[in-house]
């Protein structure tokens, strides 16, 4: 990707011969000034004797264009060729929503048709889709259009360039709506991401007993990273740089058992470990206010154990954990599987998350990055609180379960197992998980 437009090229390369063509008078001048005879006289048969006789016969050719004039009058324009005009496509908004059946609508705009109009219906009215000047904005449908686009997409097939022909708009309009778009989406945040309410906590402990046996249990917590598709533009670049090999900015999520997101905590470097992100999250440091006495989060071992947050047995040094534990640990990965599910289906619906298409350049871009990660999980929780579509692909599904099953192993193998869970050693939170593993082994 260009970092300059050709406007900016054309002008940095004429500003370099306009410096040259100074230069070069500059030294004509002072050449001449030692002796007249090596100037170009009036008459050019002396010119053409002086040459013959090994005098030099020079001439400026960057004198010959104004490159200055030339320079100022591109500056002075907006745009290099306003001219030139790009062919638009036929509008599919009628083939979108007439002719395509609702299966292939949901491919192409990632939701279904209901789903669409629902958001449009909770959009349509901010503020932000009203123009400040005489020239009304496109319609609020169009610029959903092209985020849900934009969103869903990643690679060549969300390239801007693709999009603005896809739809018959101008690239430029492709970020306003995307950006417009965002912002609206982002204000129903604490409507859609909030902690559950004692009701909403009721339902996910009946589940989470009944179909798995621990007690008390409201959700799972996990982290996540989300790939970065161009290496950041600053300073701290490289903390950016993850396990994976690959750019991108890390945060922890907490699901429900209906696979909605009911907690994020997300902008930190790619190269952040869970446990630090989560040291610094509200759910550690203000426990109080998530949890009544003998609630609790499931999480792996990439967490410590908590009152609150129940994790994996890790294997003891020199040692095997005992059956009981193996199998604690096998019903803990079962619901943990929530956690997993969640993600994966928020990356196969909104598929930018896989590589977003932003450069880190300041804190600007990076809470725009932070915004377009936060405005793809609120339409996720929006259409999975109505139930309004099923976007599953189990091809696609499996291989964004495999990344994120490959990240977790990589991230604790390497840096947690080596850890030890001596019984006789019992932290708080050890000995809370003490009491949930009696309670799940002895309901079996």
């Amino acid at each position: 990707m260009p970092r300059y437009s050709k406007k900016r090229q054309i002008e940095y390369t004429l500003g370099i011969i306009s410096g040259l063509e100074a230069i070069s008078n500059t030294t004509s001048m002072l050449i001449d000034g030692d002796d007249g005879d090596y100037g170009i006289s009036c008459d050019p048969e002396n010119d053409l004797e002086d040459n013959s006789n090994d005098r030099t016969l020079r001439y400026n050719p960057l004198s010959l264009v104004p490159w200055g004039e030339l320079l100022d009058k591109i500056s002075s324009q907006r745009y290099l060729d306003r001219s030139q005009k790009i062919p638009r496509a036929p509008s599919r908004i009628d083939w979108l929503f007439n002719e395509l059946d609702d299966e292939r609508f949901t491919q192409e705009v990632r939701m279904s048709k209901d789903a669409f109009n629902m958001i449009l219906d909770k959009i349509k009215d901010d503020p932000i889709f009203v123009s400040s000047g005489p020239k009304p904005q496109k319609p609020v449908f169009l610029q959903l259009l092209v985020t849900t686009r934009r969103l869903g997409f990643y690679g060549n097939g969300a390239s801007i360039g693709n999009i603005a022909r896809y739809y018959g708009v101008r690239e430029g309009s492709v970020i306003k709506y995307t950006n417009r778009c965002i912002k609206a989406i982002c204000l129903f945040e604490s409507t859609y991401i909030h902690w559950p309410s004692e009701q909403e906590k009721y339902i996910s402990k009946k589940y989470f007993s009944s179909s798995f046996l621990f007690d008390d249990c409201l959700g799972i917590i996990d982290g996540t990273l989300f790939f970065l598709a161009n290496e950041p533009c600053s300073t701290e670049a490289q903390s950016y740089f993850s396990y994976k090999k690959k750019y991108g900015i890390s945060g922890i999520l907490v699901c429900n058992s209906n696979k909605q997101i009911i907690y994020s905590y997300i902008g930190w470097p790619g190269s952040t470990h869970d446990s630090r992100i989560f040291s610094n999250s509200s759910i550690f440091r203000y426990p109080g206010l998530y949890f009544k006495e003998n609630e609790y989060l499931l999480g792996d071992s990439g967490f410590e154990c908590l009152k609150n947050i129940i994790v994996l047995y890790k294997k003891p040094r020199n040692s095997e954990l005992t059956d009981q534990q193996d199998t604690f640990n096998m019903r803990l990965s079962s619901v943990r599987i929530h956690i997993e599910h969640t993600i994966g289906i928020l990356k196969m619906r909104f598929q930018s998350l896989r590589e977003l298409p932003i450069q880190l350049q300041d804190k600007d871009s990076a809470k725009h990055a932070v915004d377009w990660i936060k405005a793809c999980m609120i339409l996720h929780n929006m259409i999975t609180a109505y139930r309004l579509d099923d976007i599953y692909n189990e091809e696609e599904l499996t291989t964004i379960l495999q990344e994120q099953q490959q990240q977790n192993s990589i991230r604790y193998d390497r840096r947690f197992n080596r850890a030890t869970d001596l019984e006789e050693d019992l932290t708080p939170g050890k000995a809370r998980r003490k009491e949930i593993f009696n309670q799940v082994m002895n309901s079996e």
